[in-house]
């Protein structure tokens, strides 16, 4: 498994700010807003986190608009390139102890 993080800071009112709509949605309207974030995994690898609530593969975060928030996670990747390798030398001792017994048959056979 390979770990990775991911780190994210939401800023609204900077983003409203730059996006020069600051003047017009009032801070106290952003904090009327409930906003959830559910970010759903197909695998349960998921490390330290800051979510309010995990449940197997899924995390969730109720995010308060009017101010600065900071989320991050932790996910365990698996290796695809080991788990490849590990299936092809299997594939290779599968064919070849196949290859051995049909040899053995026909000479059996033969005798």
């Amino acid at each position: 498994m390979k770990k990775i993080r991911f780190d994210a800071t939401l800023d609204v009112p900077k983003i409203l700010k730059e996006q020069k709509l600051g003047d017009q949605v009032p801070t106290a309207l952003l904090s009327q807003v409930d906003y959830t974030l559910v970010l759903d995994f197909p695998i349960d690898t998921i490390g330290e986190n800051n979510a309010d609530s995990k449940d197997g593969g899924k995390l969730t975060w109720h995010i308060p608009l009017e101010k600065q928030n900071r989320l991050y996670f932790e996910i365990g990747v698996p290796n695809v390139k080991n788990i490849a390798i590990s299936a092809g030398v299997l594939l290779i001792l599968l064919v070849a102890i196949l290859i051995m017994l049909i040899r053995r048959r026909k000479k059996r056979k033969i005798s």
